[in-house]
């Protein structure tokens, strides 16, 4: 996830003049506006998988949105796919940035999808947004800036004992037990923002998750296989990319975005 490469890269190559203490001259400002180009161009792109893929799914009846073979219905949709694509440049566009740039310049920039994201959903389902929906994105988007910036996640530790993540899956299963009961019990846009709560739960774990595996391929990839890690992993990211996508299928972004967008990198940090 984004908050996953933001780690991975925390200590990206970068030139001697974005040293801190060398903000001075043309190829640190030229760098500076480069990096939040592509940190603005991925944010773009995220949000514009997200109001892809909603499009597809909201046109899926609740019958197949129940399991998640509704996932093998959606990758039989150009139109998903390319949200797939767009997703795919978005996570390239966010490792250039971390590039070419500081960390601090770039994560608050990325979380700015539900800006791009409102706009373009609306004009692919011939909407208008309203100025409530304005006002709470610009709201969660300066919230998810701050809560990126001063938690920075990239002084923590991507490792962690298995007891560990035993308790922290127990604490995380109360609001995700809470949130499929009631999903399972209504309709609309309260269906759609539990079933978001579940899914950025899912993705917190996803991206805590992902930074293990990656550490452990220093040592090959026979460790990898041969440890739990990957293959929750796998149960995660499934597991959650249905749960986003049946959260896309129950009612608008307005909905599931920001909770998808707000608990998954607090879930991931903590």
């Amino acid at each position: 996830s984004v908050h996953t490469w933001a780690r991975r890269y925390r200590h990206p190559p970068t030139p001697r003049l974005l040293v801190p203490g060398c903000r001075e001259g043309p190829a640190y400002a030229s760098t500076t506006v480069l990096a939040v180009g592509l940190a603005l161009l991925s944010s773009f792109l995220f949000a514009l998988a997200a109001a892809l893929q909603q499009r597809e799914a909201s046109a899926l009846r609740d019958d197949q949105a129940g399991s998640i073979r509704m996932l093998l219905i959606l990758v039989r949709r150009p139109l998903w796919l390319g949200g797939v694509a767009a997703d795919t440049g978005g996570f390239i566009a966010v490792a250039a940035a971390l590039g070419v740039g500081q960390l601090v310049v770039v994560q608050p920039l990325i979380v700015t999808v539900l800006l791009f994201a409102l706009p373009l959903s609306a004009k692919l389902g011939g909407r208008r947004v309203q100025r409530t929906d304005w006002a709470w994105a610009v709201v969660l988007t300066v919230a998810l800036a701050i809560i990126v910036v001063v938690g920075d996640a990239t002084d923590g530790t991507d490792e962690a004992p298995t007891s560990e993540w035993l308790v922290a899956a127990a604490i995380a299963a109360v609001p995700f037990t809470v949130a499929m009961v009631v999903a399972g019990r209504r309709h609309g846009a309260i269906r759609a923002l539990m079933l978001g709560i579940a899914a950025g739960l899912m993705f917190g774990f996803n991206d805590a998750l992902i930074a293990t595996v990656a550490r452990t391929l220093d040592d090959g990839i026979g460790p990898v296989l041969t440890a739990w890690p990957v293959w929750a992993l796998v149960v995660v990211l499934v597991v959650g990319t249905w749960l986003q996508q049946a959260s896309y299928q129950a009612g608008s972004l307005q909905a599931s975005l920001p909770a998808v967008t707000g608990l998954e990198p607090v879930v991931g940090m903590i």
